[in-house]
């Protein structure tokens, strides 16, 4: 099966909402882990080896609002194949389609293109891309110092953060729902660290939204580890934020994951990107330095 079929059909939740009045990205994350589950039963297969997972998000999901989505396998433009998903806004309309909401790449290298060589596999759309086209899949998960980076998560992983062991052939992983629900409870603080905490933004009537999230795995952590997240601010624009969020095990001092994400501030009210002010530019310039700098004196990353 190479689809696309439907793997989601559900309600936007009001308690899947945050402070900004739309689904948290986490309830986005679900739909996704939910979308592949389904859509390798239909196919008949286990849960591949996945290295990493990339998602966009297109438009706000609010609480009482039917979805649906759907689940497909794509050719990568360097060759390599992924599964495609789609969400949508079923009754929200963009023109003459639903509201495109967000849309998901999960990166699958032990599915070869020759593997696939009898159907006819389309091309990833460009909704899914990232804006360059290009989707790094480097394992190496990162290439400097640690001395940009700072402390914005600690906790520990709960039982319910694994899917079912028989999902996958390596055995039960983390889900992506666990994973981005810590990385959303560190966002507040790497805000922090770009001079906007929470009080800024009440002030403001302003929040916080994130337009693209691109996840790579490195090692799985067992139940009952402690956890910590230290993030970094990578780059910035006129109107985004870009972070590196580092998921350390710190029982075993190992790597558990990369996150790279773009975000931006949005007016509540207006419900539009808003430009950074002056005063907050400096900061973000002297941060991006400091992590540029930090990469040329690599000697590895450790908790």
């Amino acid at each position: 099966m190479i689809g696309p079929i439907e793997t989601v059909r559900d309600t936007a939740n009001s308690w899947e909402c945050d402070e900004n009045d739309h689904i948290n990205v986490k309830a986005y994350a679900r739909r996704f882990d939910d979308a592949v589950r389904f859509f390798l039963v239909e196919a008949g297969w286990q849960i591949p080896h996945r290295v990493a997972r990339l998602i966009r998000y297109h438009g706000e999901l609010r609480g009482g609002e039917p979805v649906h989505g759907t689940t497909g396998m794509v050719l990568l433009p360097g060759g390599q194949v992924a599964l495609e998903h789609k969400l949508w806004a079923s009754h929200r309309l963009a023109g003459d389609a639903p509201m495109l909401a967000a849309t998901a790449l999960d990166v699958l290298p032990d599915v070869q293109r020759d593997d696939l060589s009898a159907f006819d596999v389309p091309d990833a759309s460009v909704d899914a891309l990232p804006p360059s086209g290009a989707l790094d899949m480097s394992p190496v998960l990162g290439s400097g110092s640690l001395e940009a980076f700072s402390a914005t998560y600690r906790g520990v992983v709960p039982p319910d953060a694994f899917g079912a062991e028989l999902e996958s052939a390596n055995g039960a992983r983390l889900t992506d729902h666990y994973l981005v629900g810590i990385l959303s409870d560190a966002a507040t603080h790497a805000w922090g660290l770009a001079g906007a905490p929470d009080g800024w933004f009440q002030e403001h009537g302003w929040g916080r939204v994130a337009v693209q999230l691109h996840l790579r795995y490195a090692t799985r952590p067992q139940a009952g580890d402690a956890v910590s997240i230290r993030t970094a601010i990578t780059a910035h624009s006129a109107k985004t934020v870009s972070y590196r969020h580092l998921v350390f095990n710190q029982m075993t001092d190992t790597l558990i994951a990369q996150a790279d994400v773009t975000s931006l501030i949005l007016d509540l009210t207006a419900r539009r990107a808003v430009p950074w002010p002056p005063e907050q530019r400096d900061v973000l310039a002297q941060r991006v330095a400091a992590f540029n700098a930090d990469q040329s004196d690599y000697s590895g990353y450790s908790a």
